[in-house]
């Protein structure tokens, strides 16, 4: 018997004996029982003074949050370090990590004593982060993605979407990634989700807001920004009362960027104004002097680099010119169909797949992980072309192989994808619509 069949006789064997709920617990402690195991495994920059890695970065700004006030946290000061793991994350990233920081001061004070704490690294406080990842997946990313499958398949094919969320929550780039190198994008992705789920429903208003979030924890969800914000503008075109429905989503849109903003403006240090405050925020979110990519991305850049030596002999100015220009000739066909004709969810998804993957191939400063963006919606169209989207999956584990080889993860890499490919292949005719 094949592994497909095996994975269609439990589900329908769950689903005959109205055991659903019991199938779903079940799917969601093995969902979360790998994830457990990958983090029992190596972390960036573990044990490897004087930068640590991004582990390390995650600490320090739960240290960072915790023990200055608002207006500190993205300024250069003698406790603040920039160039120690400054915050370079936009507000939400900061409050999340002030939040899990409390956490840490009462479960273990020394993991976040400012300045002392650096590299901190015993075991109960690996055990604490950890968690911390584990714990955004179950309260957000999680129920998310399940958001979505019920988007796609209705209430009533139990079936394949429980096959469906089987394949994106055991997706082994973002396992190892969040839960083996140790970042927290499943907040980012999470809030994506959501929105891609509630404006799928055509729920527009809690999906902006949804959104918006996304974009207050990662800066890199500007990537599905265009497709956005054309797709709920076409959706307007094609209802009544138009101007009021914009105007209802830009308030939800102003109002959310203006609640996580606030702190900047009502707190400010001695000397800044709001302004002034707001703009270094801004300055540290958006660093362009980085240069055109990190490290080995598998992008048109670090390729053509090679070959053309571009980062030598042309300007960086002149650089963004040319990823501002080459990212848009990627993204604007899908985002101007989206204006010409009627929007359906597919389209949405199909869009937002192309847009983050132009972003992802011709934007300026990109690193390895921000292939997790594309990945995202490329795996909600599973359920219509799972050729493309279980090797993608597969393809953009193997993109960032020189940043899993240097966080020691090349075992865990083969051992998760080939499980991967296995779930896939055992999904593939369960998941078709």
């Amino acid at each position: 018997m094949t592994e497909a069949s095996l994975l269609q006789r439990g589900l329908q064997f769950l689903e005959e004996n109205d055991e659903k709920r019991a199938g779903l617990w079940l799917v969601w402690l093995l969902i979360v029982l790998v994830r457990w195991l990958v983090g029992l495994h190596s972390y960036s920059g573990e044990h490897t003074p004087p930068m640590f890695g991004d582990y390390e970065a995650q600490r320090h700004w739960m240290e960072i949050t915790i023990n200055l006030p608002v207006s500190n946290w993205y300024f250069n000061s003698t406790s603040n370090d920039l160039l120690y793991w400054g915050l370079d994350y936009p507000p939400l990233t900061a409050y999340v990590s002030y939040l899990f920081g409390r956490a840490a001061e009462v479960t273990e004070p020394a993991m976040v004593e400012l300045t002392s704490s650096r590299g901190y690294e015993s075991a109960t406080s690996k055990v604490f982060m950890r968690t911390s990842v584990l714990l955004c997946d179950v309260v957000l990313f999680i129920p998310a993605v399940y958001c979505v499958a019920r988007a796609i398949y209705g209430g009533e094919q139990w079936t394949r979407r429980t096959a469906f969320l089987l394949l994106i929550l055991l997706q082994p780039a973002i396992l190892l990634i969040d839960h083996g190198h140790f970042q927290y994008n499943n907040v980012c992705l999470g809030f994506t989700a959501l929105s891609v789920a509630l404006i799928m429903q055509g729920h527009e208003f809690l999906g902006s807001i949804s959104y918006c979030l996304a974009l207050n924890f990662k800066q890199m969800a500007l990537y599905y920004a265009p497709v956005f914000g054309v797709f709920l503008l076409s959706r307007c075109i094609y209802r009544k009362m138009c101007l009021l429905h914009l105007i209802k989503l830009a308030v939800a849109v102003i109002a959310t960027f203006a609640l996580m903003w606030f702190p900047f403006c009502a707190y400010t240090s001695e000397g800044e104004t709001c302004l002034s405050t707001m703009t270094q925020v801004v300055h540290r979110i958006f660093p362009f002097g980085r240069g055109l990519f990190e490290d080995k991305v598998a992008n048109f850049w670090c390729i053509a680099d090679f070959v053309l030596k571009i980062r030598r002999h042309v300007t960086a100015a002149l650089q963004m010119r040319l990823c501002t220009a080459m990212t848009l000739v990627g993204f604007s066909p899908s985002v101007f169909d989206l204006l010409r004709r009627k929007p359906t969810n597919l389209r949405f998804v199909l869009s937002l797949a192309i847009c983050s993957l132009s972003f992802f191939l011709f934007s300026f400063q990109v690193h390895e992980k921000t292939i997790l963006l594309p990945l995202l919606p490329i795996s909600f169209l599973f359920a219509h072309n799972a050729l493309l989207s279980g090797w993608f999956s597969v393809l953009s584990t193997f993109s960032m192989y020189f940043l899993l080889k240097k966080d020691g993860k090349l075992k865990s890499h083969q051992a998760i994808s080939a499980t991967a490919v296995r779930i896939r292949c055992s999904g593939h005719t369960l998941c078709f619509r």
